[in-house]
């Protein structure tokens, strides 16, 4: 009686779930920008994430996900991120990327730890501030809007489209941030287990040692659970100097959820490398 009780409570109401997931590292790292016997460190971290996911009556999704340590500024929209999601496309609050980084986004990373991440484009917008960001996808192409939340004398929006048709993927893109305008482009293609990226970035009004141009290409091969990626990337500042940026590494799956990986790479002149074993829950 009481199975049946609790089966006819829960008739027709729309499914919801909260789940708890996490990730983990340990290993070394170096980095030649140090001092010392400061250049070479342990290096660990665990974290925690919670997320939700619900449907309406209507067949709207809705969801959001948190990291326990940024629960506070997810309080206040900053970190984390609570998204809708139906006909009309995918609407996200929160953290978020602009529309023309979650369209070219970046090229393969390399490392345990990323090695200084120097496979990064530099997107302005999006990132710490509150904001939105729409998408909408039918069949090969893709349309993204963001808007950044408005702060005194900065006002944040970016389009962007994407197509994609296998073998290969390109994403495009404006945003303007303060006063200045971003254009940013990429094309990716997947060519027998291995996937080739190249990608421009290209900002106006920079001044200075304000960076002008950015230009890269990566490429990353898995043979069997073994992965290797490179990349090199190049800016220049709008007073021409120039600064270079190279990494290569390589991964294995250990199975379980964890990978052991290493790699090296060379950030507008300071070396750094790392080695160490990732987990995910």
């Amino acid at each position: 009686m009481f199975a049946t009780t609790a089966l006819v409570l829960s008739a027709g109401v729309a499914a919801a779930e909260m789940k708890l997931s996490g990730n983990g590292r340990m290993g070394v790292v170096y980095d030649d920008a140090l001092v010392g016997d400061l250049k070479t460190q342990f290096n660990s971290r665990f974290r925690a994430v919670f997320t939700g996911s619900g449907t309406m009556d209507s067949g709207i999704t809705f969801g959001g996900t948190i990291r326990a340590d940024n629960a506070a500024n997810g309080a206040a929209g900053t970190a984390g991120n609570v998204f809708v999601s139906g006909a009309f496309g995918k609407a996200t609050m929160g953290d978020i990327d602009s529309a023309l980084e979650n369209a070219v986004g970046d090229l393969a990373g390399v490392c345990y730890v990323g090695c200084g991440d120097g496979n990064e484009f530099g997107f302005s917008g999006g990132g710490d501030d509150e904001g939105l960001l729409w998408s909408y996808t039918l069949d090969s192409f893709g349309i993204h809007a963001s808007l950044g939340q408005r702060v005194a004398g900065k006002d944040e929006a970016s389009a962007a489209v994407t197509f994609s048709m296998a073998p290969v993927s390109i994403g495009a893109g404006i945003s303007q941030d303060g006063g200045k305008s971003q254009a940013g482009v990429s094309v990716s293609g997947d060519l027998g287990g291995a996937t080739i990226k190249a990608g421009y970035l290209s900002n106006d009004k920079a001044t200075g040692t304000d960076v002008k141009t950015e230009i890269g290409l990566s490429v990353s091969a898995s043979i069997g659970t073994t992965k290797v990626s490179a990349y090199g990337r190049q800016t220049e500042t709008a007073a021409n100097a120039k600064a270079q940026f190279t990494g290569i590494g390589i991964s294995q799956s250990l199975g379980g959820g964890a990978t052991l990986a290493a790699g090296v790479a060379d950030v507008a002149g300071k070396s750094k490398a790392d080695l160490g074993v990732t987990f995910s829950f």
